[in-house]
């Protein structure tokens, strides 16, 4: 007999009154677990379970809308969530900054997996060169350059050291490869049909990069088990997949970082071409309808020194004229914002911009390994020729802030000191137009030029919800958007089509006794590649198996080797199960008495050679080893409290000795500590409706 009454738990939190949890993750190198509950008003909670001061348990709290799964990358530094949308999403949870949003399916995310990708033995990948250019600086709120502007640059390329890649499983079959936590690379579409059918359970990249297993449950009759794909041109071209993927990153973050620029220089000159229109206008006399009048008129002010008659009655009201001086403010502030935007930003921006593209297009063109994962070279060559026909626009926009913020200065200045010659004030001669700047402005007023500021509105558009001249930058930017769609797209079918289906192992027989959730892990056995998968029968009595799949890599994708540890666990019920580490399965054990969790350790027990997993290839229950013939230290039980009848979700890190169980009928999640001995039971109660 299993005694289901030992053990205790170290730290228990409950809340009533929160959503139901859907999923839980312990971080793998941290002490901190991640609850992410139901949607469609997902609420993740990151917790500190060994905090000593229960204040301090809570790190994150935060809500995702229609968020469904979630995965720690494997430093334990950054969450990824995948939602209904079909979105998976990049969090730090130290900040709660959501870093990237990627659109990896077409339907909502069912599992997201975060694996290291870098061969051990080896130095991390690299990044791409950069020459060194000038540090790109934040884009200022508010229309206007501040002291602390230019103080501190930006981070505009994530992924630089990041060696991971993120396996994603959306609710149509299909599985999403996203590289270096930035770049998706890889959407291979399972489809239907017999022998699959069923639900993604899971999908996971082998360590090597070689082999992606799929498990799909049963349905319709048809046997659940794991669909094995040859995704070895990951393996092999790693360094140019994460190389590429980290560029591209970089090439979007520029983008969207011009984008935003753009968007602020139109938001900005729109409210200066609202003053400016509202100054000309005020200037006008409102007796004359002749549009050429107000041409005569300045320009009789600027060679004379004195006002015409249309001029006379805006000069004559001095209400008027401190309406426009603190009109030409507001206009002469929000051009020196335009200039130094498009010298000290944008343009800064696209040089970087230029400087990505030259490598990836170098790369592209003469290294076929790049041609290999999809680099096409003629569109990174026509991007980087839109990149340079963007610079040159730019420097139109700036010639022509200039001159606006030139001719418009002049204009103020005259007629400022005009107003005062009527007015009988004395005149500041230091305040007076050059000689040139005037010359200017007689020349454009010859020339019936427009008041408007329009030349600089055709260069840069005038902002959001408004139309924007065919040739101006923001246009020009949109198209950028474009050329980065086609290039990754290119990359993305490239990876794709060489990810091929090259075994199906079934596993899973369409019995509703075997619908516990199977578990999957990749490692190594006798120096082969080898997946192996926890699942559960209740024929006969539960049993608890662990399948081998042995792959030995062929000219045309796998062979495998099936082998089989199976323990009877008696007539107690197994509700949960999950891999604890390499040679460890934790399983949560119940009856109508007692529910445990108990800890198997395998490592004694030597894979038997199997032709099936099905239930007409398994031993009776009966006939298999019995937890209490493992003996205490093979078989560590950690009771559960009577709560827990019904649990829901188990969760382990071997790394630090921990095992949660969460029940949902109770709304309560327990901890043990596993490997430090029996722990005092530690209660809280949690007030917050958010919270687990």
């Amino acid at each position: 007999m299993v005694d289901l009454l030992s053990g205790a738990a170290f730290g228990e939190v409950s809340d009533h009154q929160a959503a139901d949890l859907r999923c839980l993750e312990w971080n793998p190198a941290m002490d901190l677990l991640a609850t992410l509950s139901e949607p469609p008003d997902a609420v993740l909670t990151v917790w500190r379970l060994l905090a000593a001061d229960p204040a301090s348990k809570k790190v994150l709290q935060d809500k995702y809308p229609d968020a469904r799964c979630l995965a720690w990358r494997p430093d334990g530094r950054r969450i990824c969530l995948g939602d209904g949308a079909g979105v998976v999403t990049i969090i730090d949870p130290e900040s709660a900054v959501t870093e990237k949003s990627i659109q990896m399916h077409s339907c909502p995310v069912e599992t997201v997996t975060w694996i290291n990708c870098e061969p051990v033995g080896q130095h991390p990948s690299r990044p791409c060169k950069q020459k060194k250019l000038p540090m790109v600086l934040p884009i200022p709120a508010g229309g206007s350059m501040s002291v602390g502007d230019d103080d501190e640059a930006i981070e505009l390329y994530p992924g630089a050291e990041d060696n991971t890649c993120v396996v994603s499983a959306g609710e149509d079959a299909s599985v999403g490869v996203l590289a270096a936590g930035v770049a998706r690379v890889a959407s291979v579409n399972l489809g239907a049909g017999p022998p699959m059918d069923g639900p993604i359970e899971s999908a996971l990249l082998s360590p090597d990069l070689r082999n992606l297993a799929v498990l799909r449950g049963p349905s319709g009759g048809q046997p659940g088990g794991v669909a094995l794909l040859d995704s070895r041109i990951l393996a092999v071209k790693r360094q140019e997949v994460l190389r590429a993927s980290r560029a591209l990153a970089r090439v979007e973050a520029l983008v969207v970082y011009i984008r935003e620029g753009i968007q602020s220089l139109g938001t900005t000159w729109k409210r200066a071409v609202d003053a400016i229109t509202s100054a000309v206008q005020s200037m006008r006399h409102p007796a004359i309808t002749d549009p050429g009048a107000l041409y005569d008129d300045l320009l009789q002010m600027c060679l004379t020194g004195s006002a015409g008659d249309g001029l006379m009655s805006f000069l004559s009201s001095e209400k008027k004229v401190k309406h426009m001086q603190a009109q030409e403010g507001a206009v002469l502030g929000a051009l020196q914002f335009l200039s130094q935007m498009c010298c000290t930003r944008l343009q800064i921006a696209v040089l970087h911009l230029c400087t990505v593209l030259e490598e990836l297009h170098t790369s592209a063109a003469y290294d076929p390994s790049y041609r290999r994962v999809g680099l096409d070279a003629a569109a990174i060559k026509e991007f980087g020729l839109k990149a340079r026909q963007f610079l040159v626009h730019l420097e139109g926009a700036i010639l022509a802030v200039a001159d606006c913020q030139r001719w418009l200065s002049t204009l103020f200045r005259v007629t400022v000191r005009v107003f005062k010659k009527v007015h009988s004030q004395v005149v500041d001669l230091s305040d007076s137009p050059t000689a040139d700047d005037l010359d200017f402005l007689v020349a454009r007023l010859e020339r019936g030029a427009p008041l408007d500021g329009s030349e600089v509105t055709a260069a840069i558009g005038l902002g959001a919800n408004q139309p924007s001249p065919p040739d101006s930058l923001g246009p020009l930017a949109e198209e950028f958007t474009s050329s980065l769609a086609r290039i990754a797209a290119s990359m993305d079918t490239a990876i794709s089509a060489a990810i091929t289906p090259c075994a199906w192992v079934p596993i899973f027989a369409d019995a509703p006794e075997q619908r516990i959730q199977p578990a999957a892990r990749w490692g190594r056995i006798q120096d082969h590649t080898t997946l192996q998968v926890l699942w559960t029968t209740s024929t006969g009595g539960s049993a608890v198996h662990v399948a081998s799949i042995a792959l030995t890599p062929q000219q045309t994708g796998v062979s495998t080797e099936l082998g089989r540890v199976s323990v009877g666990v008696g007539e107690l019920g197994v509700k949960l199960q999950q891999w604890y580490d390499e040679d460890t399965v934790a399983v949560v054990l119940g009856s109508a008495d007692a529910t445990a969790a108990v800890l198997i350790d395998l490592s004694e027990q030597q894979p038997q050679p199997a032709a099936s997993f099905l239930a007409d290839g398994l031993p009776p229950a009966s006939s298999l080893p019995s937890l209490a013939a493992l003996g205490e230290e093979a078989a560590r039980v950690h009771a559960l409290p009577a709560w827990y009848a019904k649990p829901s979700a188990l969760r382990v890190m071997a790394s630090r000795g921990m095992l949660s169980v969460y029940s949902s009928t109770a709304s309560r999640l327990i901890s043990f500590d596993v490997d430090g001995g029996d722990g005092d039971e530690e209660e809280e109660e949690e007030e917050d409706d958010d919270a687990l």
